[in-house]
């Protein structure tokens, strides 16, 4: 079994090792791209808004483990110290249940993005569109009331909180285990179809799909089942140990993992291609019949001939026949 100064300091660099992807992630994500479709382009902004959130989230939590780590060695912990990790370890984690609830989003409609390509439409997008803003919004709320009530909680020299609104962050990780699982399917589901569109650019974007929502839904049950036991209290210490260091690995490390293929995958020109539905307006355009225009020509103009008196045929009995007035029989 690791001693808890070994484990805080494992934590810490495995925290570190994040940082410098995240980074890369951030400057792949700002690169400008055109022609994107409606889901593609809110997936877009929700994958831009959850990268520097979760770095910055990383940054406060690399930073609380190497303040516990350098006082490890003491055989007691400063107050102001203890008081410090405890507002860090808290911050960090309201802002990395924020990015969470952006990375949930911006994944589950990059996924409906290549739903709609295969099914050649926008189908029930404005649903879609207002389940992901107000569910999201709900889910700040809820992440917002729980860290306002641990800084009470704090304020009140309650070190270890353990009253009141715990159980929020349970409601938020259920809420994106539910919404990984449909992620899944959804992954699961398109990839056969759009390996078979040959006609279209689609390249790794199935496989990046289904790798990123199965990595996705193992990092948000992971943290169902670690915040049921905090709110519980069964930890062991063995348990606690080993928690410290499989915390960066499920949780940072698989956010790492994700971010970076949804920054992949959407900047694949399958988005920017004509062939893929845009969106409503340009499917209304494309489902209209097309009525070419008429052209109007020039009409011909003959030159006018000279008129020529037609000569008029006689009727003779006496040759059964037509004869014109000069006696020709014709």
């Amino acid at each position: 079994m690791i001693e808890y100064s070994e484990g805080i300091i494992a934590n810490a660099v495995l925290n570190g090792i994040t940082i410098l992807p995240l980074i890369a992630i951030l400057a792949l994500s700002w690169r400008s791209i055109r022609h994107h479709s409606q889901p593609v382009k809110m997936a877009q902004a929700f994958l831009r808004a959850a990268v520097p959130v979760m770095l910055l989230a990383t940054l406060i939590l690399t930073a609380q483990a190497a303040l516990l780590a350098a006082e490890s060695n003491r055989p007691y912990m400063r107050l102001d110290v203890s008081r410090a990790a405890i507002y860090l370890s808290l911050t960090g984690y309201f802002i990395e249940y924020a990015g969470a609830i952006l990375g949930t989003l911006a994944l589950y409609l990059a996924t409906t993005s290549a739903y709609y390509v295969v099914i050649g439409r926008l189908r029930w997008w404005r649903l879609i569109r207002i389940d992901a803003i107000v569910g999201g919004i709900l889910l700040f709320a809820f992440d917002i009331a729980w860290y306002a009530k641990r800084v009470s909680d704090i304020e009140q020299d309650r070190v270890f909180p353990t009253y009141g609104l715990q159980w929020l962050p349970i409601i938020i990780d259920i809420t994106l285990v539910v919404i990984s699982l449909i992620i899944v399917s959804f992954a699961a589901y398109v990839f056969g179809p759009l390996k078979r569109r040959s006609e279209l650019p689609v390249g790794h974007i199935p496989l990046f799909l289904l790798v990123a929502s199965s990595f996705w839904l193992m990092r948000c049950t992971y943290m169902l089942a670690v915040d049921i036991k905090t709110v519980n209290e069964d930890w062991t210490y063995g348990e606690s140990m080993a928690q410290i260091i499989y915390d960066p690995i499920f949780d940072r490390w698989a956010s790492v993992v994700v971010l970076a293929l949804l920054a992949l995958l959407l900047r694949k020109p399958l988005w920017s291609d004509p062939a893929v539905l845009l969106d409503a307006s340009a499917h209304q355009a494309l489902s209209q019949p097309y009525y070419p225009q008429p052209q109007y020509q020039q009409q011909p103009v003959y030159q006018q001939q000279p008129h020529v008196q037609q000569q008029q045929p006689v009727y003779d009995p006496r040759f059964q026949q037509q004869v014109y007035y000069d006696g020709a029989i014709r």
